[in-house]
């Protein structure tokens, strides 16, 4: 008998089929014309295989450095190490920024009057007390002088004294240099050089024997005689 084997089952001459039928493997043509057998590709939907594979998160910062070792913000210095702000002490052992101290300028102090020694004198140095007596006194070099009563003569023979008088009937000036006040005079005569005399009251007559000398007076005086040279009188 001749049986013919059809898909694994076989059948007799009498039609019969004998054996068992299993499914044939869906032949699909290859891309050279051949068969190739093997399930069909599955449908994923236009993916590409291993699209559906999870792909890691994206980074939530662009250029953002990990924490662990994060460069600081533009323009902010670490906290460890930050430099004190303006005008700030440093906390650990720093340098002290310099500051600027503004002291009030030291005043001046104003000249102390003491009272000088005779034939002694200077600035700030108070005139030594003196008493006018009759008839005439004389005057030597630099004394700071303070005459109080009335002198009939005053004779100045010294030079650079400092000297004031409370009423002289006449006031001669021998030597050079001297600053001469008087209240009350009546007569003024200078032969030495570059004096200077003031009269508030009662000048009455001026001579100028030497130069450079100047008179100034609250009167003015009826009579001025000049015979030296550069003498004025206001």
């Amino acid at each position: 008998m001749t049986a013919l084997s059809l898909g694994g089952c076989t059948l007799g001459l009498d039609g019969e089929a004998t054996g068992s039928m299993s499914p044939s493997p869906m032949v699909t043509p290859g891309q050279d014309g051949g068969d190739e057998s093997g399930p069909a590709p599955q449908d994923n939907g236009g993916q590409q295989p291993g699209n559906n594979q999870q792909q890691p998160p994206a980074d939530s910062d662009d250029g953002q450095e990990p924490e662990d070792g994060q460069e600081p913000e533009d323009g902010q210095e670490p906290e460890e190490g930050q430099e004190p702000e303006e005008g700030q002490e440093p906390e650990d052992g720093g340098s002290s920024p310099i500051q600027q101290v503004t002291t009030a300028p030291t005043p001046i102090p104003s000249l102390q009057a003491e009272e000088g020694e005779e034939g002694q004198g200077g600035v700030g140095t108070m005139y030594k007390k003196q008493y006018c007596q009759a008839g005439s006194v004389s005057i030597d070099s630099n004394n700071w002088f303070s005459y109080s009563g009335f002198c009939d003569t005053v004779t100045v023979v010294g030079d650079n004294n400092n000297l004031v008088f409370e009423g002289i009937a006449k006031l001669v000036v021998e030597g050079s240099n001297n600053n001469i006040s008087v209240l009350v005079s009546s007569v003024v005569t200078i032969a030495g050089d570059n004096n200077q005399v003031s009269v508030d009251d009662g000048l009455s007559s001026v001579k100028f024997t030497g130069d450079n000398n100047a008179v100034s007076s609250g009167d003015s005086p009826g009579a001025i005689i000049n015979s030296g040279s550069g003498n004025t009188v206001n």
